[in-house]
Order: C-alpha cells, then structure tokens, then sequence
C-alpha cells in the first residue's frame, strides 16, 4: 500500500497547470508580435542599385521579461533581424514593461517616450494592463492596432506605428484646419515620405520596395520625402555657410546699391546678380557665394559613394529615383526612339545623363509672408504629362525657429494636366481639392524632398520675429540641387553681374 507522501504527487494541485498556462501565454505573445512584425517588415530586403547584393535587415530592440525576451530575441535572430541596443535608433521597439511599471496619469509620457525611441515610420509593440485605454496622439501615431483580446491574453498587446512625417499646423490654410482635416494631410504626407529603415540610413541605400515606392510616388503625387539621407549636421555646416554668404550678400546690396533686404519698402532689391536672385521681399535665392563654393571641395570626388559626413549633391539614391521618373523605361517601345543613335546618346534604350547644378539656397528672413501658390516651370505642351525636365531636391538645414521658420507646402497631385485645370478653375469649383491635397511637411536636417517642379508649391511665411528684423528671430536656410535634363537651361532669375567683383 502506498505511503500518503507517495501519493501526494497526484494530488489535486494545479502546478503544472500553471506552468503550462505561462508558457502557452508567452508562446501567444511572442507568435502575436512576430506576425505583426512580419506583416510590416520584410525580413532580408535587398538594396537597390549595390553590387554585389546587399541585405538590409529590420533591426529590433526588445525589453520585457527575461524569459518572453529570449524567446522573441531568438525568434527575431533566427528570421534574419537585427538586434538593436537600447539606446540606437531602430525600426521597432517591442517593449511589454513601459505601461505595466507605470502610473496611469504618465502614459500620455510614456506613450511619446516610445514613440521617440523608434524612428520615423517604425512600430512599437507594447501591453497595456488589463481594462486600461490609452488615447493614441494622432500627430504622433498613424495606425494603432490590437493584437490580442483579454480572454486570450492577460494584458492586451498593441501596436503602434509611428508617422513617416509631421505637418507643420502653423501657416497657410486657406480655411481654418478641422483635426479630421489636419489628420487627412498627416496621412497624406505618410503616403509621400519614405521613413527610411536604420539599415537603409546605415548604408545610404534604399531596399528594392523602398526606391519602387519612392519612384511610383514621385510620378503619381509630384513629391516625394526621403528621411535621414544625408548626414545631419553636414547639412547644418552648409546651412551655416548659405547664412555666413547671405549676410555679406546683404552687406554688399546695402553698401554698394543702396538695396536693403531689410528694408525692402524703402530700398528694395531692385535686380538680381549671379549670386543672388529674388521676387519678393524677405525671401531670396543664393548661389555660386563664396562659402557654398569653398564647400564645394568637400564633395565626395566618386559619385557612388552614398555614406560618409560629406553631401554627394549626386547621391546615388537620388539619382536612381530620378533616372527611373525623368527616363522610364519603355520596354518594347525602347527600341522605336532610334534617334538616340545621334549626339552620342548611345542608342534606343540608353539614358541621357541628368544635369545636376550646384549647391544653392534659398533663405527667408522674419516677416517673410507666405508665397503665393505657383509651379516654377510650364509643361512642355498642353495636350499630355510627359516625364518632368526639371526637378528641385530640397534640404531643409536648420532646426532653429521650429515651425514658426516654416519650410514649404505642396499640392500632390497638382502636376498632372487635368488635376492642375480643375484646382485653378476660374470659377473657384477646384479650392475644396487644392485645400484637401495641401501639404505642410515639416523635415529635419539630414532629409530630402524631391519634387516635380510643375506641382503647385508655395515657400511658408517665417514669423520667428517681427518684419525686417536684423538681430531678432532665425534666418531659414534651405538648400537646393536644381535637376534637368541635358538640353534645359533655366535663364530666369539670375544676371551676369556679380556681386563680389
């Protein structure tokens, strides 16, 4: 007969009950987030453009408990992601702790704390105590899903993704912004911004996915938001310099032509030089100066090259999107343009090379109003879109001032034809469109726009001081590489004479 100890392994405990239970709740957790980071990330997406073949994997940081971190850590190595430390930018966060060791009044804190630990576009992956909502920002998160319910999981998993862009609320609207009409623009400068992976931003490369979306967006909204190109603070190096130039260009107007850039109602500028253009007070275009030329030797001598400090004014991502928008392929059609054998084109199917001109800016000083809506170029017939001949690459390259410096506002869509026709009707049927397709993107150094320059646009006021203000408030720089096929000149603006000589 069996001893009472002996039989206690069979009593009515519910031990292994438990274990069991654990362990299928964490198996569920770490299968629920790894199907949600596989439906937004592809796990080995291949560069464009590098040779030989170059993976740029998703990178991950994890922080939860000890045993669920291992589980998914392995789970995330073992499908090709990268794990990234605490505090390195990265694509998602996957935090189960933030919100659990919290009191209720600092989620709003939390919330944003998560939001900044992953980049632009990324998704953080979080659990929320049992029966606690949390009201998700919509300036700071585009979509917020749920990936569990409670009976199936004590705390429930959620994730979050985070906005590619931000638009600037301050300036130009035509009627006052609704949130539902502010949320329609943030979702539309989504849609026109590629966010850029920290692998992508490592090797100054864009995946095969994100350069098609770059090309299909540029051709379809006529802009389109590359983040974290260039390195931040060479472009704020170069910013400093467009200012440095701005301030002996006024000196020199002031001095030599009785021209005041801040004083245009009693002496305005009243031509324009080789280095300095404008048409309307407080805002005006720089280039060939002395400092933006001295930095000219910097440039990387190859033009390959895609990483390091120095701006490649040819960046090779630039120019592919560029290339694919500004000369399609034409497949079958290729080999019907047989004139490509003449002027050394290299026959159907080659590409011309692009004109690219040099480093320029274009600085407003406070009291800058908005400008009016405009296209800085005309198609080249009124009777179909063709791929566009100019086209401007801009880098916006100071943070001070914030988004009272303002930057530039867009219309998707507006360099088509058809959309262009019925947002400028005479009889004003098209303002409804053009404040719904209206964009106020707001960029930090290091990120480009690229646009078509037949979109609609208008540069935004800067209201960091009071008009005309010489020693007050922020002087915007934005730099410029102009883009244009081989046989276009653009004679407007600029005179032969120069300034400093």
């Amino acid at each position: 007969m069996a001893t009472k100890a002996g039989w206690e392994c069979f009593d009515d405990s519910d031990d292994d009950a438990d274990v069991h239970e654990e362990q299928s709740e964490s198996s569920q957790i770490v299968g629920r987030i790894m199907t949600e980071m596989a439906r937004c990330y592809s796990a080995c997406p291949k560069a464009h453009g590098v040779a030989p073949d170059l993976i740029l994997p998703p990178t991950a940081h994890v922080t939860a408990p000890d045993d669920l971190r291992a589980m998914l850590e392995q789970r995330l190595l073992d499908a090709g992601w990268l794990l990234a430390p605490a505090a390195a930018p990265t694509d998602v966060v996957v935090d189960l702790v933030a919100f659990t060791a919290a009191p209720h009044d600092t989620y709003s804190s939390v919330a944003e704390i998560l939001h900044d630990r992953v980049l632009p576009g990324g998704l953080v992956i979080t659990q929320l105590p049992a029966a606690v909502s949390v009201d998700w920002a919509s300036d700071l998160w585009s979509t917020s899903r749920a990936l569990s319910f409670l009976d199936e999981i004590s705390s429930p998993l959620v994730a979050l993704k985070r906005r590619s862009g931000v638009a600037n609320p301050l300036h130009y609207r035509l009627d006052q912004p609704t949130a539902l009409a502010l949320d329609v623009e943030r979702q539309w400068i989504d849609t026109v911004t590629i966010a850029s992976s920290a692998s992508e931003r490592a090797h100054g490369a864009l995946s095969l996915e994100s350069h098609q979306r770059a090309v299909d967006i540029l051709r379809s909204c006529g802009v389109v938001i590359v983040r974290g190109l260039y390195d931040p603070d060479t472009v704020r190096q170069w910013g400093a310099a467009a200012l440095s130039d701005f301030a002996q260009i006024a000196h020199a107007l002031r001095e030599t032509h009785d021209m005041d850039v801040f004083n245009p109602g009693e002496k305005p500028p009243r031509r324009n030089f080789v280095e300095f253009a404008t048409r309307e007070a407080f805002r005006c275009d720089i280039r060939h100066t002395p400092a933006l030329t001295a930095l000219r030797a910097t440039h990387p001598a190859d033009e390959s090259t895609r990483t390091g400090a120095a701006i490649n004014p040819r960046h090779p991502v630039i120019h592919a999107i560029l290339q694919d928008v500004m000369q399609p392929d034409g497949g079958p059609l290729n080999p019907g343009n047989y004139g490509l054998w003449n002027f050394s084109f290299g026959g159907p199917g080659s590409r011309e090379r692009l004109v690219s001109g040099p480093v320029g800016s274009i600085v407003t000083t406070p009291g800058c109003y908005d400008q009016k809506i405009h296209a800085d170029i005309p198609h080249l017939f009124n009777t179909m879109d063709l791929p566009p001949h100019l086209l401007h690459v801009f880098l916006p390259a100071c943070d001070a001032g914030g988004m009272d410096a303002g930057q530039t506002a867009f219309v998707v869509e507006s360099h088509r034809l058809a959309t262009c026709a019925r947002m400028m009707a005479n009889d004003g049927s098209g303002v409804q469109e053009t404040i719904a397709k209206t964009i106020r993107p707001h960029v930090t150094p290091g990120d480009v726009i690229v646009f078509d320059c037949r979109v609609l646009h208008l540069g935004l006021a800067n209201t960091t001081a009071a008009m005309g203000a010489t020693d007050d408030g922020v002087r915007r720089p934005i730099l410029y590489v102009n883009w244009h096929a081989p046989w276009f000149e653009d004679k407007k603006n600029w005179e032969p004479e120069s300034l400093f000589k």
